[in-house]
């Protein structure tokens, strides 16, 4: 498969997850890169709850789960129904007692229990890139930034090359209004040279170079499963007792620095 890589971000760094432990996906590709995608675990439903999910939802929308042509009445509802009113502002905002929608759902053939099977060695052991940003969601001992580590600490006491990171960095022109670090997502452009597209005329030298370094970083690893940047700090591999991570700093660089246990 060459240097094939499975790289996303977000819910993308979950499905990665999703990749790594499901059966029908081993051996399809030879590295992974986790970008904020929590610990595997995050928002994974079972069918019990996917089921009670899209009740409610049929509900909501005046369709009962007993009613005659339910099925075909679901299918006819147009987009704007069926959106309502989720969206990534609404999501973690929605009550929780009964959702009308529904994560990834545990079916034991295309997604399983990903950190039981990490446990267990069940999953594709490759070289993988692990990380979050500096003020990611829930915070700095949040789901997110502590999920990273719980990966990192797990995946390296398996022997996988992991490679974890922190990034730190605000561009320039967002600094002030982000005073806390990083925002979720926030390093996507960097990752993939593409300030352009996000802050035209506002990227500046300091960000410019900073997306160089990231996604040389990025670039080195999907080629050659480590990463690596000309003239910058070599980034060690993240191993149990030595937990060194890459951290994008604030001011523009990269630097290494052990992880103690006391979060990112």
């Amino acid at each position: 498969m060459g240097s094939m890589s499975s790289n996303s971000q977000s819910a993308g760094g979950m499905s990665i997850h999703t990749l790594l432990t499901s059966p029908l996906s081993q051996s399809l590709f030879q590295k992974a890169v986790i970008q904020s995608g929590g610990d595997g675990h995050l928002m994974m439903n079972s069918l019990a709850k996917a089921q009670q999910a899209g009740e409610t939802f049929a509900a909501n929308r005046g369709i009962a789960a007993d009613a005659p042509q339910a099925i075909e009445k679901l299918r006819q509802l147009p987009a704007d129904k069926i959106m309502g009113d989720l969206n990534m502002n609404t999501l973690f905002q929605k009550p929780s007692a009964k959702p009308d929608f529904t994560m990834p759902m545990v079916d034991g053939k295309v997604a399983v229990d990903a950190m039981d099977a990490y446990r267990k060695g069940h999953f594709t052991h490759v070289p993988v890139m692990v990380g979050a940003t500096s003020d990611d969601l829930f915070g700095a001992n949040g789901a997110m930034v502590q999920g990273a580590k719980s990966i990192a600490d797990l995946l390296a006491s398996k022997g996988v090359p992991l490679y974890r990171y922190r990034f730190s960095y605000v561009a320039e022109s967002e600094q002030a209004a982000n005073p806390k670090g990083a925002k979720h997502a926030s390093d996507i452009p960097f990752f993939f040279a593409t300030l352009d597209q996000r802050f035209g005329t506002r990227a500046t030298l300091r960000d410019q170079a900073l997306s160089t370094l990231a996604s040389d970083y990025l670039v080195n690893f999907v080629k050659s499963g480590t990463p690596a940047s000309r003239g910058a700090a070599q980034w060690p591999a993240y191993q149990p007792g030595q937990p060194f991570t890459l951290d994008f700093t604030g001011h523009g660089k990269a630097s290494v620095f052990r992880d103690d246990g006391s979060g990112q």
